[in-house]
Order: C-alpha cells, then structure tokens, then sequence
C-alpha cells in the first residue's frame, strides 16, 4: 500500500510539523519506502503542499522562514492582510504547472458548513495554481485572518479544516503522520500563538525531530504496516480547553435563561 504524509492543523506550531517532517522523511527513506501523497489540514497542508511540490526538508526549513517574517507585517497591515502576502510567497515558490504536479498527489482537508454541523471534505484534483493556493486559504480559514468565520469555495460555506478532522487519512493509502495531542504534549500554550521570534521556531522544529527520534518504534510500525501501539503522551495544563468549555457553559446558561423566560411568559399567556 502506498505511503502519505499526512500533518494535522497546529496553528504556530507549525514548526513542530517541519521538524517532524524531517525526521519521518529520513526513517522513510531508511525502511526502503517512497512517499507518494502528501495530506494537510489547516496549517498542516503549508508543509504538505511544499513537500508535494518536491522541496527537501530542508529547503523546506528555509521556505517556513520566510512564511513566518510575514507575521513581521502585523505591525504596519491589517491581519487580514496575511492571506494577501502569503499569495505573493506562493506565486514565487509555485512552478507554472504546480496544479498538474499536485492533482492525485497533495490532498487538503477543509469542513464545510451545512445544517447538519460541520463536514470533512477533501480536495485532491486542482484545475489551476489559482485553485490550489485558494484550496490551502479555505483549509487555513480562520479568524482574525479573514473578516467572516466562513468562506464560500465550491458552491459552499467552508472554514478551517482542523474544526472537523484531527488527521486528514485518505482512502487507500498507509498514512503516517502525528496527530494534535501529540504535538499539544510537547508546547506551551502560547507556542499556539504564531510569532516572530526565530529561537521559538528552532525550539519547535527540535521538539518535532525529538518526538519522532524517541518513539522512532511507533512509527517503524506504521511505516511496516503493523499494529503501532500509541505512545503515552504528558498531560499539561491547557487554558484553551477550559476556556472552550466555560463558554460552552455560558451559552448554555444563556439558552436555559430564556428558554425558561419564554416558558414563563407561555404559562402565563396560556392561564389568563
């Protein structure tokens, strides 16, 4: 069975995933197994596509450099600006017929909006250069980077693809890749926070090699297609996850306030 690359969305952890990459592509290359997909979600597919495109690790590393100066641009453009320069960086790093190299070979994950919650879908077939870089927007699509929670792309609304998925696994393929608890064991919380500070990419992308180096067993596993046991990750305090589920209780609270006002004003209607 053919081998795919898949990375999860970790937001600015993205750096975990480049150095993680490096790792998985050296134990590829070492068990004798060529890659033959690559699979992202949200920041995840940034790594995919440039690994799809051809790019070493580490032409990858110097490629991630310059994706992360762009946050230097904060400080004299708008945020919603970020998709504007990372069009121009894409325009750049693309050959003329990346949409050909791509198609059936790179898969972007992104959910779609519909009433019945949000859906996974997965784009493998690219019509143009245009078509692949508005593809990873819509997998990167969150907010502050964009005014609306929602993009419409396809005939439909669509947001970032880590709302609905934690590994992006396409059918017929061994996947190999780390999924987001693995990588929230390994941070700080604020390392989800994208920055410009070069020392804390460093840090990730060594975490990241570190991470593979030390369950290089887990992963040998996966490549062989065996059972993979998995690794026993730390627990750390997470703000985020509290954060979600207090608000997760205040809308409750909210919904039970007024479901209970309009009861009362429904009996009180009802007995007069």
């Amino acid at each position: 069975m053919p081998v795919c690359l898949s990375f999860a969305g970790v937001a600015g952890c993205i750096a975990f995933q480049v150095g993680s990459a490096k790792e998985l592509v050296r134990l590829l290359a070492e068990e004798g197994e060529v890659v033959t997909a690559y699979a992202g979600l949200s920041s995840g597919s940034v790594v995919a596509t440039l690994l799809a495109l051809g790019y070493s690790p580490d032409e990858l590393e110097k490629h991630f450099v310059r994706f992360t100066a762009l946050f230097h641009r904060w400080h004299h453009y708008p945020v919603t600006h970020w998709f504007d320069h990372l069009r121009v960086l894409w325009k750049e790093i693309m050959p003329s017929n990346a949409y050909n190299l791509l198609s059936d070979r790179l898969y972007i994950g992104y959910s779609a909006v519909t009433c019945k919650g949000l859906e996974p879908r997965i784009i493998s077939r690219y019509y143009s250069n245009e078509d692949v870089m508005r593809a990873i927007e819509v997998s990167c699509h969150i907010m502050p980077y964009r005014f609306l929670p929602v993009q419409w792309y396809r005939d439909e609304w669509c947001c970032d693809g880590a709302f609905s998925t934690r590994l992006l696994r396409p059918k017929g393929y061994r996947v190999i890749g780390l999924t987001p608890p693995m990588v929230h064991a390994h941070v700080f919380w604020s390392d989800w926070f994208p920055t410009l500070e070069l020392y804390k990419m460093q840090r990730l992308q060594d975490a990241g090699q570190c991470f593979v180096q030390r369950h290089r067993n887990y992963f040998q596993s996966l490549v062989r297609g065996e059972k993979a046991v998995t690794p026993i990750l730390p627990t750390y305090f997470n703000p985020f996850r509290w954060i979600r589920r207090i608000a997760y209780l205040y809308v409750l609270y909210v919904l039970w306030f007024r479901c209970r006002r309009w009861l009362l004003m429904l009996a009180k209607w009802r007995y007069n």
